[in-house]
This record gives structure tokens, sequence and C-alpha cells, in this order.
């Protein structure tokens, strides 16, 4: 998007036949480029760019911009079919041939681009801006044409989204244009997003929650049970990060440039204009289009934009710093500025040394698998950065290897205490910080430990079916444990077994009210397993009816499946218990297997203590 206005303007204001030749050449694989991504945000957000930026082009080279425009889009048009189904078919069965005649048709549309747009800046553009220069010189001009363009694009829109124009198009993009609508997953995921960000803001309003903070937090916030590392929106994720005092503190610094530079271009000439144009281009290209997307995650992207709000605050004279005494004032930034940017020098190289020794440790133990050469490394890492997850996470991973190998208990000593100093700074890391540490409490079989984890991390995943499935198996382990050695806290484990099964229920129920065209992401509902361990919570607290009614919903036909039979189990030996045996469900489990008799007798006989 950036690029094709940044050549478009090119186009229009330079005076040499090569340039009207290159940048006209361009238009066509950019355009192609914008409709071959599918991006639907893209496809809306283009046009309000480019009314922005046509407020800020005179009505001659306005005319010129759409004119170029419309030509290099119907040449765009003509190829668009046959190069998308050649990429297609070269996408599952690549061949020279077929790439080529792609390339062809690509180079052949360009060709004809550029060899308009040189006729038109040639013949064309010198009458068209003589015609309207007495037009251009009215304060409301400059308006006129976007205001109308707006309208222009609106009927287009609604042509090619709203009518059977869109068939005219290749498959793939005539689908993607008509899912534009508010009511269709892309729209209603990225509302949720943002509403979950505001969840997220409330809990650390004024200064945020740090850099990386949604993805490492989202989960707990979540709405359903999706995934997404960003929040598709470069603003919510910087409130987010940043909280509220970070944000004005950004949106005013954009403002001041944008306010500063927009007063500048109108008082300049045209020659100090269009040195400096292309710096907004680019700058409100990806601004605009950050808005629902996460552009500026990328750090390419990022160094792109704030240099171009670099190149647009030079063409801002320095007059308001007069006032200033310039040269105190220079002294003083300078040193700041010098002593910051030293210290983030530093920072940066011990950073990149620390990085540089991790990978030296993963590479000499996967090729020598000599652990105390590994550890010269890793150490170098960790001694200048301790808690990065995927380094303690390395290291607990090697000592929980050596305490395996040599079963001496320091070695797992220190990997649990690696991985929970590391915890301590990053307590929601749960794919390799919490998961190395439940591995390791497997590993020894540290029943008690494990459930804590497990029991203190469950309102952080609320949306994380497995989680709550293997919290349910620990909680009632441990309740297994209580009920011989202390029954008066058996209880308090069954009610939190029943507690996250009434958790997963509503959560189900919660999914069920998503707008229709939102997907929910993850699986997410009750499990044979979990509705089971429901149901022995409630036995042993002494209630086998409530335990037939939790584990009734959930049976299931297939008794080959070991959950499914043991839940049926449970559940008629349940309803033994109540004297009211379910005899259907009796007569199938030992038609299944005959074994089951004596199974189900067992179960129905067990007694626990109901305090």
């Amino acid at each position: 998007m950036a690029f094709l206005f940044v050549a478009v303007f090119y186009l229009t204001t330079t005076r040499k036949a090569v340039s009207h030749a290159v940048h006209g050449f361009m238009l066509v694989p950019i355009i192609l480029s914008i409709f071959l991504t599918l991006s639907r945000g893209g496809l809306v957000l283009l046009p309000v760019v480019f009314i922005v930026v046509l407020l800020f082009v005179k009505p001659a080279r306005q005319l010129l911009w759409i004119l170029h425009l419309a030509i290099s889009g119907a040449a765009t048009f003509v190829v668009l079919n046959p190069v998308s189904e050649i990429g297609i078919q070269a996408q599952l069965n690549p061949t020279e041939a077929s790439s080529l005649k792609g390339w062809m048709y690509v180079l052949g549309a360009s060709v004809v681009s550029a060899a308009l747009s040189w006729v038109i800046q040639r013949f064309v553009a010198p009458w068209l801006e003589k015609k309207l220069g007495n037009f251009s010189a009215k304060k409301w001009a400059n308006a006129l044409i976007p205001v109308g363009g707006t309208v222009a694009v609106a009927l287009l829109l609604f042509i090619f989204i709203g009518t059977s124009a869109k068939n005219m198009l290749p498959e793939s993009i005539s689908s993607r244009l008509g899912s534009i609508n508010f009511q269709q997953h892309s729209v209603l995921e990225r509302i949720t997003f943002y509403k979950d960000s505001l969840k997220l803001v409330a809990d650390y309003p004024l200064l945020g929650a740090g850099g990386g903070a949604w993805s490492a937090l989202y989960e707990k916030y979540q709405n359903n049970p999706y995934e997404s590392a960003q929040a598709h929106s470069y603003y919510m994720q910087y409130l987010v990060e940043v909280g509220i005092i970070g944000f004005v503190v950004l949106i005013a610094f954009l403002a001041f440039v944008y306010w500063k530079y927009i007063r500048s271009f109108i008082t300049a000439n045209e020659e100090k204009r269009n040195s400096y144009f292309m710096y907004f281009i680019l700058a409100t290209s990806i601004l605009i289009h950050s808005v629902m997307d996460f552009n500026m995650s990328y750090v390419y992207i990022g160094i792109l934009v704030f240099m171009s709000l670099g190149g647009m605050t030079a063409s801002v004279e320095s007059k308001p710093f007069e006032k200033l005494k310039p040269k105190s004032f220079r002294i003083a930034m300078t040193s700041i500025l010098g002593v910051v940017g030293l210290g983030m020098f530093i920072t940066s190289l011990l950073f990149l040394q620390a990085s540089s020794s991790f990978t030296k440790a993963q590479e000499t133990v996967a090729l020598t698998k000599d652990f105390n050469q590994t550890m010269v490394h890793l150490d170098k890492a960790m001694n200048i950065r301790p808690t990065v997850p995927e380094y303690a996470d390395f290291k607990a991973y090697l000592f929980q290897q050596m305490y395996q190998l040599q079963q001496d208990e320091k070695f797992f000593t220190i990997a649990e205490q690696t991985l929970k100093e590391a915890l301590k700074k990053e307590p929601y890391n749960k794919q390799s910080l919490l998961k190395r540490l439940i591995n390791g409490y497997e590993m020894k079989g540290m029943e008690t430990e494990l459930y804590q984890v497990y029991s203190e991390r469950a309102s952080s995943f609320p949306w994380d079916m497995v989680w709550y499935d293997k919290y349910m198996e620990a909680a009632l382990r441990q309740g297994v444990i209580a009920n011989n050695e202390a029954p008066d806290k058996k209880n308090e484990y069954m009610d939190e077994i029943i507690s996250a099964f009434e958790h997963v229920k509503a959560g189900v129920e919660h999914l069920k009210t998503l707008p229709e065209g939102q997907l929910q992401g993850n699986e997410f509902y009750v499990t044979s397993r979990m509705a089971m361990n429901a149901g022995r919570a409630y036995i042993m607290k002494g209630d086998p009816g409530q335990a037939a009614e939790a584990m009734k919903p959930y049976l299931q036909e297939d008794l080959n499946d070991s959950n499914n039979k043991e839940l049926a189990r449970w559940y008629v030996a349940a309803t033994m218990q109540q004297g009211q045996v379910d005899q259907a469900w009796y007569d199938k489990l030992v038609a299944a297997d005959p074994s089951e008799k004596e199974q189900i007798e067992q179960v129905a006989a067990m007694r626990f203590n109901a305090k």
C-alpha cells in the first residue's frame, strides 16, 4: 500500500521519461500483490489511506493519480485470473514453463502500464495542470476530488462486494471480497481481541503490563479459546504494553509530528513539499493499516515508520526552540541522548553476547553431548540474562536429563530452582517454563507439587481444556491421599474438582452465545475423564445421586474407548449406590466386556467418609 502510493507520487512529480517508465512499470506488480495477499483489512483500509494522501495533492495531480491507478488497475485486472490460476498450479506442481508463462503475463501488463503512464505524463499531465491551474488555487480544491472519490470507492466496494460483479474475479479473491462484512469471523474476532485488550488494560491501567504483554497474558483474559500472539492492532497492543500514560505519550508524539508537518506543508513551496512527501505516505499508510493489524510488530517496518516520521520532521523549521537558548539546549539534549544511547549500546552488546553464548551451548550439546562444555556457554548467557525463558528452559532440560542418568538429587534441585526463578519474572510462560516444571514433577512422582502448579495457575488459563483435565486428575489424587491421611482436607480437593468441572461446563455454554460468524478457536468441551472425575468427587463426598447426574450427559456409546468405558462404569456404580441401577447401561457394559460386572461391583462397594 505504501509503495503503491509512493510509486504514483514519483510518477506524477518527476520530469524524467525513464522515471515515468520505471514507476509506471511497478504499479502492476504492486497492485497484483495487494490482491493476491487476500488481505481483507488491506482492501478495506487502502481507500482510506488513498483519500487521506490525496488531500495533500493538487487537483491536477489527484486526477493523474486516479488515472494512473485506473490504467494499472485495469491492466492488473486483465491478467489477474490467469496469473492466479497459474500461481495455484505452480504451487501444487511447480514447473519452469508455468512459472515463465505467469511472469510473461505480469511483465506484459507492466510494460503496457509503463508505456501508458509515460504517454499520460508526457502529453496529458502538462495540459491538465494548465487547465486546472486557477482551480487549484482555491482553498477547498484539494478536498473536492477525495470527497467525490470516497463516494466512488464506496460505489465500487458495493459493486464488487454486494453484487454478482465479484464473480468476474478469481474465485479465491471473489470469496474473500464477499466475506467483507461486519458479521464475518475476521471482524468479529478482531473486535473480541480489542475487548479482551481492554480487560487487560483494566488490570494494568497506567503503565501497562510491559513488552510482550499481550502474547504472555491474553489467555487469562480471552473471551473464547482462540490463539493469537498479536492483538491485531498496533494501538491496542501498545496500550496493553505501556498503559494509558505511554499510549497518551505515543498519540501526543504522533499528533505533534503530523501537526507540525501539515503546518509546514501548507506554507512550503512545491519543491520542498515534494522533497518530504514520500515520508508522509510511508508513515501514514502503515500507521493507518496498523489500526487493525500488527505491521509494527515487525522490527523493519517499525524502523521504516519512525525513520519516515523523522523525515517528516526534517521539513519543519525549528522556530519553536528559539526561546530555549539553542546552545545550552543543544548541549543538554546531546548529553542526555548520548548517555542514553551509550547505555542502550552497551546493553545491546551484552544481550548479543548472551544470545551468542546460548547458541553455542545449543550447538555444543548437539554436536558433542558434552554437558560440562555446554554449561560453560550456557552459564555465560545466564549470568547476563538469568530469567530469559528459553535459557532457563534449556538449562532445566539439561539438568533433568542428568538427573535421569545419574539419579543425583542435586541435578533435579538445580533444574527446579532455575525454573522457579524464571517463573518469578515470567509467571504465565506455559509453553516452556511451566511445562518443563510439570514434566520434572511427573518424572519424580511429586504429586503434591504437581497439583500445586495446576491449581495455582488454573485461573491464568481458563480456556485450556488440557490444563483443566490434568488439574482435576491431580486434585483427585490429592483427595484420595487425604481420605486416608487427612479426611477433613479431602472435601476441599473434591470441591476444587467440582468447581473446575462447572467452569468447563459454563465455558461450553458461553461458546454457544458467540455470534454465528465467529470461530471459537481451539476445542473446548467436557471430556469423558472430566465428567468421570467430577462424578468421583461427588461419590467421595458421599453424594452418588449428584455423581450420576453429573456423569450421565457425557456417556458415549463407543465402549471400545477406555475413557468412555470407565466413565460408564463409575456412572453405573453411582446408580447402584443409590439403589436405582441404570440397567440399560449396566447391560451395555457387561455385553462389551464380561469382566465389567466385577469391576462395577468393586466401585459400587467403595465407601468414603462424607466429611
